[in-house]
Order: structure tokens, then C-alpha cells, then sequence
């Protein structure tokens, strides 16, 4: 019986078979529908260095709106996240990581915000034919440590309540 899936002994598919002697992008081939042989890209066709700012000789300037609104949002999480490592060390810096209410934010706005969003601005439009946006880690302002955890708390709370506000538009 002809197995549906291409599955191979043990039932693991094969990776990808390379469709050219060149190995140049593009020529590698996967397994498709009915046993096709089709092109297969690893990667999407992110910018080179995408940024929300001026292009420049290093850096891809993000022009599509929608990807634009997307990066700013990403780039927001991302000065959370790391506002959220400055404010553990800060307070107590040899303190367990694992135990740390502020490191584990940190963690949770990586997985459950930054990562989800990095995976959908690599498959929007960027602005310019054939390349798509990306994350570019830019920060609007450098994090710094608050030295009341009370004052700490209620900035860090304000700037979840701004990012899911921003998230629903």
C-alpha cells in the first residue's frame, strides 16, 4: 500500500532532496501534494536590516503600512521585555532567576508577544518587490532602572495596558 503522506521507514518524512547540482537557493526540492518534487526556500525574503527609521547603507527602511504598525509594536514589546531584565537586576541582582516574577514576564512577553510577531511581520509586505519585513530590535528609548519597585510596577502595568491597546487597533 502507497503511503499517503510520503512517510519513510519509521514513519519520518524526508527533510528535503536536493534538485540541482548547483545548491543554489531555490534548487533544493520537498516533497509536495501527489509526490511532487516542488521548490523549497528554508527562509522568507526578510530584508537585509529592516528599520522603522531612515534607510541608510546598513539598514532597510519598513514603507508598508500595515508592516510598519506591526515592527512598532514588536519594537515596544521588545523594550518591555528588556525593561522587565533591568528592573530584576536592578533590584535584586543576585537574586534566582527562576523564582524572579520579573524574569519570568520578561520570558512570557518573548514567547507569547515578541515571538508570535516576528512570525507574522516575516510573511507581510515590506514596502519593496519580492522582500518581506522582519523584526528590527530597535529601541525608542534606552531602559533604565527605577529605583522604587512600587513606581517600577505601576510604569511597567501602564506600558502592558499601552501595548494592548496599541495590539487592538
Amino acid at each position: 500500500m502507497r503511503d499517503p503522506l510520503g512517510t519513510g521507514p519509521g514513519g519520518l518524512r524526508p527533510r528535503a532532496a536536493p534538485g540541482g547540482p548547483t545548491g543554489a537557493p531555490g534548487s533544493e526540492r520537498a516533497k509536495g501534494p501527489h509526490g511532487l518534487l516542488l521548490p523549497w526556500n528554508p527562509a522568507y525574503p526578510v530584508l537585509r536590516n529592516p528599520t522603522l527609521g531612515a534607510a541608510d547603507g546598513s539598514k532597510d527602511q519598513v514603507t508598508a503600512p500595515a508592516a510598519r504598525t506591526v515592527l512598532q509594536l514588536f519594537n515596544r514589546c521588545y523594550l518591555l521585555m528588556i525593561q522587565l531584565m533591568v528592573q530584576h537586576f536592578g533590584e535584586s541582582p543576585d537574586a534566582s532567576l527562576r523564582r524572579s516574577k520579573l524574569m519570568n514576564a520578561a520570558i512570557d512577553v518573548m514567547t507569547g508577544l515578541m515571538r508570535p510577531l516576528a512570525e507574522l511581520l516575516v510573511t507581510m509586505e515590506s514596502g519593496r518587490a519580492g522582500r518581506t519585513a522582519g523584526p528590527s530590535f530597535e529601541l525608542e528609548v534606552m531602559p533604565g532602572y527605577v529605583p522604587r519597585p512600587d513606581v517600577a510596577r505601576r510604569s511597567l502595568a501602564l506600558r502592558f495596558d499601552h501595548l494592548s491597546a496599541a495590539a487592538r487597533r
